[in-house]
């Protein structure tokens, strides 16, 4: 209480984004002050052991906490406001089409179905619903109607041996949801992500421990979103697809009219063309032939990449009911890959749409991190989310 009179006092705070990939760790702490621009206070990013994550999950509790020590040693000034990014590895993102009732009947509806239908691929499962349009409730999965989502994870983690907080088993094995009603009852669009808690215990705990304790965690396409609608870099009531391109996953997430209309996970190894070539003393051949082979690489997954793409517009399009839409606003980039700028070179070729890199833009003294930005883009959108839990 008296941290948040004297914060109130001074009338700024500082709020610190975290993103984790298997290989990197990356932090962004911004200074936040009513009625002016964020402010860049730092920029870090620690190489992760081998071995500490593989695919999201944690493999080396103790390796992890090390490399989160040696990061939240080397912050000059210690965040009021920590918010993590989950491994997307460790999401499931599910849109339902359900009716169009009052948000405590719908999530009655959905409770029924994952005890009893949908099975989740997780031990101990945590899972939230958002009311993504219809008549009643929530209009529109904007970030006010949305930033909640997962942010109850949090308080679970901190409270798991009590009673209270048990969940109920939604592991049974089922078919696949399909709502069945009559015609004249009208519909709307429900998004519910789940995750299981043990994960989201696994990082609070190691958090703690380094002394950087999480104030909330959320999904990677909430944390672009919100960078996208306090930037302004392009318009959030547009219809654009965001591609987060990282060396062993990749994660494309469309946005329409400021919602999630539809995300995915896909894997495209990238890390064998950002690997270094070997000295090969002196012999040229092998070294161009070393190269060659590279480089065919990376054009082959260049094009894994614009078919994941194209496949997943095609479905909200045709499958989702969105034929309206014959072609995006824009598509963008982030992501920790090195040769990102060449990635939207060949993907603006193959897919006939100009696709960009994205770019720092309302938030001052980013030109520090300008040319890495798109690495740190995720982090970024996480530090927004300032006070808010």
């Amino acid at each position: 209480m008296l941290k948040k009179l004297i914060r109130f006092l001074r009338g700024s705070y500082t709020s610190a984004g975290i993103e984790v990939s298997d290989g990197t760790i990356r932090l962004i702490n911004l200074l936040i002050r009513r009625g002016k621009t964020p402010e860049l206070v730092e920029f870090i990013e620690e190489t992760l052991s081998e071995d500490s994550i593989d695919d999201g999950k944690i493999k080396d509790s103790l390796k992890l906490m090390k490399t989160i020590q040696t990061l939240s040693a080397r912050l000059e000034k210690t965040p009021d406001f920590v918010h993590f990014v989950l491994p997307s590895q460790l999401i499931m993102v599910r849109f339902l089409r359900l009716p169009d009732v009052r948000i405590r009947d719908i999530r009655r509806m959905v409770e029924f179905e994952l005890k009893h239908n949908i099975h989740l691929p997780f031990q101990n499962p945590l899972f939230d619903i958002v009311k993504v349009n219809g008549n009643q409730d929530i209009a529109k999965m904007g970030w006010n109607g949305i930033k909640s989502v997962l942010s109850y994870f949090t308080s679970y983690s901190h409270n798991l041996d009590h009673d209270k907080h048990k969940l109920k088993d939604l592991t049974k094995d089922n078919s696949v949801f399909v709502a069945e009603t009559d015609k004249q009852v009208p519909m709307c669009d429900v998004m519910l992500v789940a995750t299981s808690s043990d994960f989201v215990a696994g990082y609070t705990e190691i958090f703690d421990a380094a002394k950087l304790p999480i104030t909330t965690m959320e999904i990677k396409a909430l944390s672009i979103m919100r960078y996208i609608e306090k930037s302004q870099v392009i318009s959030s009531n547009a219809t654009f697809l965001i591609v987060d391109v990282n060396t062993l996953t990749t994660d494309l997430t469309i946005y329409h009219n400021g919602y999630v209309g539809i995300t995915r996970n896909v894997p495209i190894n990238f890390q064998e063309t950002e690997a270094t070539i070997l000295d090969v003393g002196g012999n040229e051949a092998l070294a161009m032939a070393m190269q060659i082979a590279r480089d065919a690489a990376f054009n082959t997954h260049c094009n894994d990449l614009a078919y994941e793409v194209e496949r997943l517009m095609s479905f909200y399009r045709y499958s989702l009911n969105h034929q309206q839409f014959e072609r995006f606003d824009h598509i963008l980039l982030t992501g920790e890959m090195k040769r990102l700028k060449e990635v939207s070179t060949q993907m603006t070729r193959i897919l006939t749409m100009d696709v960009q890199v994205i770019k720092p833009q309302n938030v001052e003294k980013m030109e520090k991190v300008e040319k890495s930005f798109s690495s740190f883009s995720i982090a970024l959108g996480s530090a927004l989310r300032g006070d808010e839990k």
